[in-house]
């Protein structure tokens, strides 16, 4: 402080570096030269950084028996972030893939994971069929749910089926004729 001022400013720069990070305290001390005890005063530094997670959509053929479903933050994160990620049925089921509820850790520094389900191959032709990928939750309030349910579609590799058949019958008049249909596959 100049001779004859009671008092004077400290300016401290922060730096906003677009990382998603934990609340800071900065202390700085100051004390008469040769006086002791130091004061101190703090400086409480409050990160506006927030990060956007999304879980992707995705496309897979049955026959490849796994889909990759990437899920991404839009900012890194200074420290780690776990999602909570399951799997629900639209028009596919039990049958069709094998469902998860599972914890995704995005290490810290990170801004991409991966979540990967495993598929069924079956001989019905049953067309697309979807089901959802969800973030349920995440472990770090800095971090937002944005496009929190990923669309993924099994694309069939059955044939449609054809009318390979139908079976011819001669019946009395007033009775019930039956036949019977077959398929292709």
């Amino acid at each position: 402080i100049p001779a004859l001022d009671a008092n004077t400013e400290i300016r401290v720069l922060t730096v906003s570096d677009n990382i998603v990070k934990s609340d800071k305290t900065l202390k700085i001390k100051a004390n008469i030269q040769g006086v002791l005890p130091a004061i101190t005063g703090t400086i409480n530094i409050v990160d506006k950084d927030t990060a956007v997670v999304d879980v992707e959509d995705a496309i897979v053929n049955e026959t490849e028996g796994v889909v990759r479903v990437p899920i991404r933050m839009s900012k890194a994160n200074a420290n780690s972030v776990s999602l909570n990620v399951v799997t629900e049925d639209v028009t596919a089921d039990s049958n069709d893939y094998v469902g998860i509820n599972t914890i995704v850790t995005f290490p810290a520094g990170s801004t991409e994971q991966f979540v990967d389900i495993i598929i069924r191959q079956d001989s019905i032709y049953e067309g697309p069929e979807t089901f959802n990928v969800v973030i349920k939750s995440v472990s770090n309030s800095s971090v937002i749910i944005g496009k929190g349910v990923g669309v993924v579609t099994i694309l069939d590799d059955d044939l449609v089926p054809n009318v390979a058949s139908i079976s011819s019958t001669t019946i009395s008049e007033g009775s019930i004729a039956t036949h019977t249909v077959s398929l292709t596959n």
